[in-house]
């Protein structure tokens, strides 16, 4: 790690503060001066998603078009940050925050520091590198996280990788036509909820901006009516889709929270010496992001067989990432759909995980867009779900 990392930034573009790019336009996450971080030392989260009208989101081939479909699409907002105080004990170094035991784990420090990754507490030490947005809503964006971090973090075996990772097959990637029962056309796409959580929703209009009040779940129930099924079975589909919709955002709550850019093992794969950086990998894009063995035996070969990936940068060089800007925040944070975050001493969204107050919106954002606040009943329904299988983890 080189350079000096200056105090406040959205990454690059037209708010004239640096990029995530060396003077040879490599994709790197870099410093002022173009040289790249340690991999340990930078962490990450999730944000959330918000719709995105803006329309000038053209640069890095973007399009901002995102879904295909015009001038609205979905955008997937997450945050990067650097340990500016970072010792070199990579995975050792630190203990990690579990959602869904609302507990720090320690049980992989192996060094005196044993840092909390705690970026997603208001009072962190840690210092924000950039916030970014994804154009094309989950597509790419998932695929990338199932199939490297999600793999490490939940496990190969797990229930939440198996669901999570085959359920990405069924998210919608556009505005999409759906035809009703009785010759009318509704559009399904993602519907973007609070804390960062979101749903399949309806809506009225071809660029999915205009929520009905009918919900995803009833539409379910009400097709399975339609293929002959009885009541009580096609209630059991709407029911299983309102479950499997709760399971998905509470898998998601463990990326609302710090997680490091290398991806990692909890469990150690041979008895390392602690000797070296911890990152014997080359990190300049020649090894699409795999890192080479931590030095204490947390290992993880993800399932593309990289072996201790760099999660950040195969958000950068694998989807339409973009540097957010103000703009961008303030339209999220109105439409109240992603968790908190402090940039530039300003505060954006709400709620989230962590020790500190709940954090208020900040005051000068535009007034919120009566459509996208107009969330469907469905909101509501799922919410409560994600609040059963929570407590039901918790438990």
């Amino acid at each position: 790690m080189a350079g000096k990392h200056p105090p406040t930034s959205l990454s690059g573009g037209s708010d004239g503060v640096r990029a995530l790019y060396d003077s040879d336009n490599d994709l790197l996450l870099v410093d002022e001066n173009g040289d790249y971080y340690e991999p340990y030392s930078v962490s990450w989260r999730y944000l959330g998603m918000y719709i995105d009208c803006g329309g000038d989101d053209d640069n890095d081939g973007g399009g901002g078009s995102g879904d295909g479909n015009g001038g609205c699409y979905r955008a997937v907002l997450w945050a990067a940050y650097l340990d500016k105080n970072y010792a070199g004990g990579s995975v050792g170094e630190y203990q990690y925050y579990s959602p869904s035991t609302g507990e720090w784990d320690s049980s992989t420090c192996t060094t005196e520091r044993c840092q909390k990754l705690d970026c997603h507490e208001r009072n962190t030490a840690f210092e924000l590198v950039g916030v970014f947005k994804e154009l094309d809503g989950m597509e790419d964006f998932a695929e990338q996280l199932f199939k490297h971090h999600g793999y490490c973090l939940w496990g190969a075996d797990s229930d939440a990788y198996s669901l999570m990772y085959n359920y990405q097959n069924y998210f919608p990637t556009e505005c999409e036509e759906v035809e009703m029962f009785d010759g009318g056309v509704l559009y399904k796409h993602w519907m973007p909820m609070e804390g960062g959580d979101v749903t399949f929703g309806l809506y009225l209009d071809d660029e999915c901006t205009e929520p009905t009040n009918y919900t995803f779940a009833e539409y379910k129930y009400e097709t399975s009516l339609y293929s002959g099924y009885s009541a009580s079975y096609s209630a059991s589909v709407a029911a299983a889709f309102v479950e499997k919709q709760a399971a998905m955002n509470s898998h998601l709550d463990e990326y609302k929270v710090c997680q490091p850019c290398r991806a990692y093992s909890k469990t150690r794969s041979y008895d390392g010496s602690g000797d070296g950086s911890g990152d014997g990998g080359d990190d300049n894009g020649d090894d699409q992001g795999g890192g080479g063995s931590e030095q204490w035996g947390f290992d993880c070969y993800d399932a593309a067989g990289y072996r201790n990936c760099n999660q950040c940068y195969k958000f950068e060089s694998k989807t339409q990432m973009q540097a957010a800007t103000t703009s961008d925040l303030q339209t999220a944070s109105s439409q109240g759909t992603i968790t908190e975050i402090m940039v530039n001493d300003a505060i954006y969204g709400a709620g989230g995980f962590g020790t500190s107050r709940k954090w208020s919106i900040e005051s000068d954002v535009p007034e919120p867009v009566e459509y996208i606040l107009a969330f469907a009943a469905f909101s509501a329904v799922v919410s409560a779900a994600v609040t059963m299988v929570r407590k039901t983890r918790t438990a």
